[in-house]
């Protein structure tokens, strides 16, 4: 994975991967790429001008992907439904959906060439929806997933 630009890299190129299904890597949108430090406040006695942050932990905003629906078999939506399903949450065998899914930035020049990949470890998806049905408009049905996850990481 070389890095050969000098100015920064268009970010319409990308790709979503999901373990054991090769097909289901177009999405129109990927937001929610976002780690946050949390930090807790520390007033200093005896210094009334000095507040002192000290690191907690580590959050994630949920990934959330967007695409037009398709009438195809999906076996992402199928991934999806089975972990939002009643009989998933009420077992004990739920870590058996967690998935760690890829986000590649890919070379605009090159799309098999990945610039940058982030990975979302042991993710599972907690929300779906389709956007609004409008007959004024000439728009296209939009499914949303949104996912979290328990760590990501970049390379």
């Amino acid at each position: 994975m070389a890095w050969d630009w000098e100015y920064p890299v268009p970010a319409f190129t990308f790709k979503v991967e999901l373990p054991d299904d090769d097909s289901e890597t177009s999405f129109q949108e990927v937001s929610g790429l976002e780690t946050r430090l949390e930090v807790e406040q520390y007033k200093a006695g005896g210094e009334n001008n000095i507040i002192y942050h000290l690191p907690v932990r580590t959050t994630y905003q949920p990934l959330v992907l967007k695409r037009g629906v398709s009438a195809l078999d999906s076996a992402f939506i199928k991934w999806a439904y089975k972990c939002m399903s009643d009989e998933a949450n009420l077992h004990a065998g739920f870590g058996e959906n967690l998935k760690d899914l890829k986000v590649y930035l890919l070379d605009p020049t090159d799309s098999t060439n990945p610039l940058l990949t982030w990975e979302f470890l042991q993710a599972f998806p907690v929300k779906w929806s389709l956007g609004n049905f409008n007959s004024q408009q000439n728009a296209l049905a939009i499914e949303t997933i949104e996912i979290v996850y328990q760590k990501m990481t970049r390379s």
